[in-house]
């Protein structure tokens, strides 16, 4: 998903996390390919 802001071109990439995929999140990916923000919904434990 490609959506755009003002002037600035974002993409929008959806994961998942978890063997099972229970959490999911967005990754936007700004100029440059900086990622811009990071949304994680649902469980989350680092190292998984």
């Amino acid at each position: 998903m490609t959506y755009s802001i003002g002037e600035k071109r974002y993409i929008s990439q959806r994961f998942s996390l978890g063997r099972h995929g229970k959490s999911h999140g967005t990754l936007a990916i700004g100029p440059g390919g900086k990622a811009t923000s990071i949304t994680i919904n649902g469980p989350w434990r680092m190292g998984h």
